[in-house]
């Protein structure tokens, strides 16, 4: 075959070596940045996981709690940290904010003490706010004798110690009479005597509880029963009303007997007659009525008594 005069010719050769190929080069050096690009990735990714999972600044430090009336605030913090004071897969401590978890101390609270509601939140980076009713499982009862601790089904629990003379108003009466010598003696003798409920001291020593006053003087022995079941829950029913939603002082209950009557009495000097028998919530929902319409000022009050259905009194 014949070519043209001075012109140029190209062979090609079939050695994959003979020649370079920019375009492979360039996907080289590209695939090596990805790769490296991929392990700062991963690097970055491990060492955040691992400030957020193990760094002091995450992990729950303050516990705020409020709604406490007996309960120590100490013992709820207490039981606290001692639920997150473990290793999540025996590495990763779970009082880490991000791991905490709010359900199970709630559980866990509701279980140990008597709690009626609770809600338990977090606040970031490394606090816990619970907020909580308490359910009182816990009566003082007086019976002018002693003081103890009486259950919810009525039966005492504990004897904390004698009622001391100072609970009591006792009034007395000098006589005089004139001996056979003509000389006159004088005698003091006590002519009445009337139990003092000082619910203020027995509140602070032995806590805020509901306290019952006995006035039928049983004598108390441990697991015995004092009041039924039904008592004791219907005045632990008007003490949560009473206190959870009106500015009266729910000081203590008087019982003369468990025919069904009350007297609580309260911190403005009046007294409240109810019926123990009746619902609870009806005679509530009638002391409301007639102090937020009929008795609107309450200082000279002696007495509100809603113990006949359909029917309230007071002086």
């Amino acid at each position: 075959m014949k070519t043209k005069k001075n012109s140029k010719i190209y062979k090609f050769s079939d050695n994959k070596n003979s020649s370079s190929n920019p375009f492979k080069e360039k996907n080289k050096h590209n695939t090596l940045l990805y790769k490296f690009g991929f392990v700062i990735i991963i690097i970055s990714l491990f060492f955040t996981f691992k400030i957020i999972l193990f760094h002091n600044f995450f992990q729950v430090k303050f516990i705020y709690t409020t709604g406490l009336q007996r309960i120590e605030e100490q013992e709820i913090q207490n039981a606290v940290y001692g639920i997150v004071d473990y290793k999540k897969f025996f590495v990763i401590p779970a009082n880490n904010y991000f791991l905490v978890n709010v359900h199970e101390i709630r559980d866990i609270l509701t279980n140990r003490f008597p709690i009626k509601s609770i809600v338990v939140e977090k606040n970031f980076p490394n606090k816990i706010f619970i907020t909580l009713e308490e359910k009182i499982s816990t009566i003082i009862y007086d019976n002018g004798k002693n003081y103890a601790y009486i259950g919810l089904d009525g039966r005492v629990v504990e004897i904390v110690r004698q009622v001391g003379e100072d609970a009591w108003l006792i009034k007395n009466e000098i006589t005089t009479t004139t001996d056979m010598y003509g000389e006159v003696i004088s005698e003091e003798k006590e002519i009445s005597r009337e139990h003092v409920v000082n619910f203020l001291d027995i509140t602070k020593e032995m806590g805020n509880y509901p306290i019952i006053y006995d006035k039928r003087g049983i004598d108390v022995l441990i697991n015995q029963n004092v009041l039924r079941k039904e008592t004791v829950q219907n005045i632990v029913e008007w003490y949560n009303l009473i206190n959870n939603n009106t500015d009266v002082i729910f000081k203590y209950v008087e019982l003369e007997n468990e025919l069904g009557n009350a007297i609580i009495k309260t911190g403005e000097g009046w007294d409240l007659y109810v019926s123990l028998e009746r619902n609870v919530k009806t005679q509530y929902h009638q002391l409301v009525v007639l102090l937020e319409e009929s008795i609107k000022d309450k200082t000279n009050l002696n007495y509100i008594d809603l113990r006949y259905q359909e029917r309230a009194y007071w002086k």
